[in-house]
C-alpha cells in the first residue's frame, strides 16, 4: 500500500502527477500527468528566453526530492543560483522574500541554489531559519562545482532564470530576474499568460 499527498505533485512509476480535482465527497480524484512529454536535451550556451530549460531532479536541504520543472506545473518559479558569502547575494534576497510574501500564495515559487563553500550546511539552514526564508533550498557541498550550477554554466553569483513550470520555458534570465526588476517581470509574465486564454 502506498500513500500520497495530493496537496503538492507526487511521482508514481517515474511519472509526476498533479491533482486538478478531488470531489466534495471524497469519492473521485482527476490527476494530470506532467513530464510525459520527453523535452530536448539543452546545453547550458543554449539557454535562452522562450527556450526549454534544464531538467533536474535533487534532494533540498529538508530532504524532499524535486524534479525541475515537473513538479512547478502551474506555476511560475524562480531557479535562483546565490551564496550566503556574497553580498550582492544579499543584497538580492531582500527583494526576492518581497515578491515571494505577495506572489507565493497566486502560484510563485522559488528554488534557491546554495553555491556556498564546502561544509556550509549547518550555517546555510540557520541563516534560512533566522532570515525565515521558506523556499526549497539545494546544496550540495560542492560551491560553484554544484551538479546543477555547471549544468546551468553558473559561475558567479546572484543569477536568476524564471520559468514556466507548465512548459519549460524559460520567460526570463540575467538582470531581468535580479532584484527589484522581478517584481515587474513576474507581473508581465502573469499578463502574457492571462491574455492567452
Amino acid at each position: 500500500h502506498e500513500a500520497y499527498d495530493l496537496g503538492k505533485p507526487f511521482r508514481v512509476g517515474g511519472q509526476t502527477l498533479n491533482t486538478v480535482n478531488v470531489d466534495p465527497r471524497g469519492m473521485k480524484v482527476t490527476l494530470r500527468g506532467t513530464g510525459t512529454k520527453a523535452r530536448p536535451k539543452v546545453k547550458a550556451e543554449e539557454l535562452q528566453e522562450d527556450g526549454d530549460v534544464i531538467e533536474f531532479e535533487t534532494a533540498t536541504t529538508t530532504g524532499e526530492i524535486i524534479s525541475f520543472p515537473d513538479d512547478y506545473a502551474g506555476k511560475f518559479v524562480l531557479l535562483h543560483f546565490w551564496s550566503m558569502a556574497d553580498q550582492n547575494s544579499l543584497v538580492d534576497l531582500a527583494a526576492l522574500k518581497e515578491v515571494y510574501r505577495r506572489a507565493h500564495s497566486r502560484g510563485f515559487e522559488i528554488i534557491s541554489v546554495s553555491l556556498d563553500t564546502m561544509n556550509q550546511g549547518q550555517a546555510l539552514k540557520d541563516f534560512l531559519k533566522l532570515n525565515e526564508i521558506k523556499w526549497d533550498q539545494i546544496y550540495d557541498n560542492k560551491a560553484t562545482e554544484s551538479r546543477i550550477a555547471k549544468s546551468y554554466g553558473i559561475k558567479t553569483t546572484p543569477y536568476s532564470i524564471l520559468v514556466d513550470g507548465e512548459t519549460g520555458k524559460i520567460i526570463a534570465m540575467g538582470t531581468a530576474t535580479a532584484g527589484i526588476n522581478l517584481q515587474r517581470t513576474l507581473l508581465a509574465a502573469v499578463m502574457k499568460k492571462i491574455q492567452s486564454f
